[in-house]
């Protein structure tokens, strides 16, 4: 920790580091003046990647942030430059939280599987982020992340039973049970992606295998879906329509293409059908959709219309208002009350 003292005011300097996705870097940190109980919070990271992205987490604090490599030693090597490169003092009080797309232990930091990446299975990450880099380290699932940053500062704020769906590459969920995240008995709460679709039948439960939801749903799935349909039909630019990504399909359907909006339907229902089993179960309050491919609006917009012919079991449903940032905003959360956990123990 250090302290800053300036005639008769003291102000403490809480670090924490957001490495998130596997691939993404934060620093945050928090001036308080112990004489008052008022706080001027800022959050930032020095660049090293020489192509920044910069994003606003609120009004006066910006996060600049890097994409690298997805291979866990290469992920412990670019951490290791960060340290350096940030000449980060060891005096202070750091956490690194770290978001992986797959089942994942919290409390031993083993990413158990996550099969849309190569050589992630049974990583123990907590382990080797905190051995080479010598900081307190989370591991956390990036969906649970997700749903975190959207009960900080998102569409969940002040919700304390909730549910986060992100639709992307792959499918989860994060669940929010009278405001604390759910991770079950094993840690698999909220692999929906694993969940069955109706009318298919659903294969025994494969660890490093993607599941039938997310084959079905996931951004591959709605454009297999997408090219399906126009191989029935006869349109002179199938070949440049069938290259169309999720969400550029979805585009299509708000603006009235009639085989897009079959596609939104298609997703919509699946969708749908997820939610209200899961509102069975669980009863929320809200369900938020996320993800590159889940935050779409009109996707959003059927599911709400389907949802709404119940009598019950219909949890309001909104878009993530954080979008693609939900994921980084709890991995701060998470980093700065880790941190302040360390200096109040």
């Amino acid at each position: 920790m250090t302290t800053l003292t300036s005639k008769n005011k003291t102000a403490v300097l809480l670090c924490a580091i957001a490495f998130l996705n596997l691939s993404l870097f934060a620093i945050a940190g928090e001036m308080k003046n112990e004489e008052s109980t008022t706080k001027q919070n800022r959050i930032e990271i020095k660049d090293f990647a020489f192509n920044p992205q910069t994003i606003t987490v609120k009004s006066g604090e910006k996060v600049t942030w890097i994409n690298r490599d997805e291979e866990p030693h290469t992920i412990v090597s670019v951490g290791k430059q960060f340290k350096k490169s940030t000449a980060l003092d060891t005096d202070q009080e750091f956490t690194i939280t770290v978001g992986a797309p797959g089942i994942t232990n919290v409390d031993s930091g083993i990413v158990m599987s996550a099969p849309n990446l190569r050589e992630w299975n049974d990583v123990p990450l907590r382990t080797l982020i905190e051995r080479e880099l010598g900081i307190p380290a989370l591991v956390e699932n990036d969906t649970n992340l997700a749903a975190v940053g959207e009960q900080w500062r998102g569409s969940a704020t002040g919700i304390e039973d909730f549910i986060f769906i992100a639709l992307g590459t792959g499918v989860g969920a994060g669940i929010f049970l009278r405001g604390r995240l759910h991770h079950g008995a094993n840690w698999s709460a909220g692999e929906i992606g694993y969940a069955g679709v109706n009318g298919r039948q659903r294969p025994p439960l494969v660890f490093h295998e993607p599941g039938e939801m997310e084959r079905s749903i996931g951004g591959l799935g709605i454009e297999a879906e997408w090219q399906r349909l126009l191989a029935r039909e006869r349109r002179a630019n199938v070949s440049e329509l069938a290259k169309l990504r999720a969400t550029e399909i979805f585009d299509l359907a708000v603006d009235g293409d009639r085989l897009a909006g079959q596609v939104v339907q298609y997703a919509a229902q699946i969708l749908a059908d997820c939610i209200v089993d899961l509102a069975l179960a669980l009863d929320p309050e809200m369900v938020i959709l996320g993800g590159g491919v889940g935050s779409h609006p009109e996707l959003c917009r059927i599911t709400a219309k389907l949802l709404g012919r119940n009598q019950f079991a219909k949890p309001q449903v909104r878009s993530s208002s954080l979008g693609t940032q939900a994921q980084l905003h709890g991995a701060i959360s998470l980093s700065l009350s880790a941190t302040e956990a360390q200096l109040l123990a």
